[in-house]
Formats: structure tokens, sequence, C-alpha cells
């Protein structure tokens, strides 16, 4: 009986921290991720922006897997735009099949291995450019247990990564 109500309280604790999450809107926060991916940019090589915002969000999943996603959009003006997307195209390798749209942007998944030291899927980097915003977001997503990932990349973006337009 007592090892029956330990299973069932250990259930219930690991279930009430499951779900639970972390969110900051410091920018402070981005700067740590450089460190482990030194293939994005720091706020300061973004050019001249007209707007720059931040989300961190940090996931408990049963207690013992802490997924966590850094999300920075910057949007820009029409020139500075086509400066930053054509530096994109010309500078950074991506997976060619790892590409998809959603909300007006179109979302390309940095390559791993041989041009980062990104070991996909533990670690992902997307960026998204949307044209009719002139908008770049760089989603960093980080997860040390994660070994596989179940449906879409598109649906990976908004069920673990937080994405929302």
């Amino acid at each position: 009986m007592k090892r029956l109500l330990s299973l069932i309280l250990l259930a219930v604790i690991l279930f009430s921290f499951s779900g639970c999450s972390t969110v900051s809107y410091d920018i402070n926060k981005y700067n740590e991720i450089l460190n482990t991916f030194t293939c994005l940019p720091a706020v300061d090589e973004l050019g001249e922006y007209t707007d720059l915002n931040f989300k961190y969000l940090k996931r408990v999943e049963a207690l013992f897997f802490f997924p966590e996603t850094y999300t920075l959009r910057v949007r820009y003006g029409e020139k500075e735009f086509k400066n930053q997307k054509e530096f994109i195209d010309n500078n950074y390798k991506f997976q060619q099949s790892r590409s998809f749209e959603t909300d007006f942007f179109t979302f390309r998944t940095l390559a791993s291995d041989k041009y980062y030291c990104i070991d996909f899927p533990k670690q992902i980097v997307f960026i998204g450019i949307s044209k009719t915003d002139n908008e770049i977001v760089y989603i960093a997503f980080y997860d040390t247990d994660l070994d596989y990932i179940e449906g879409t990349l598109q649906e990976f973006l908004e069920e673990e990564c937080g994405w929302e337009e």
C-alpha cells in the first residue's frame, strides 16, 4: 500500500510540472545563446532595424526535459531588409529539404554537421523571412534529450518552439 501511494505521489508530482514554462523578453537572454549558436548574429550585427522583439521560452516536460527556444524578430525598412536578406542568402548554408512557409514567412533550417556546430535535432536554427513585413526572424531551439521530430517542421515550430505570428 505504501509503495502504491508513493508511486501515485510521484506521478502527481511529475505531471504537475509537465507543461510548465518560463517566458522572458529580456534581450540579454539572447546574448547568452550566442556562445552555443555562434552562427546567429549579435544584436549589434543586425544592421539598422526599425523594430526588434525577443522571446525566450523554456518549457518543463515531465520534470526531466527542458527544451529552450530563443526567438529574435527584426523588422527593417525596405532598403536594409533587402541588404539583410541578401546577406543571409549569401552567407548561410541551409538544409535543402527543410524549408516551409507559414504566416507570411518562408522558414529555412540551417545546415548542421560540416557547416555549423549544430546537432540536429537537439539543436535547430530556423531563419524566417517575411517579404510582406520586411521582417527576419531567427529561432534557436535547444533540447539535449530530443532524438527525433514527429510530424512536420512547421508543426514542430508552432508546437515545440512556441511560434506565433
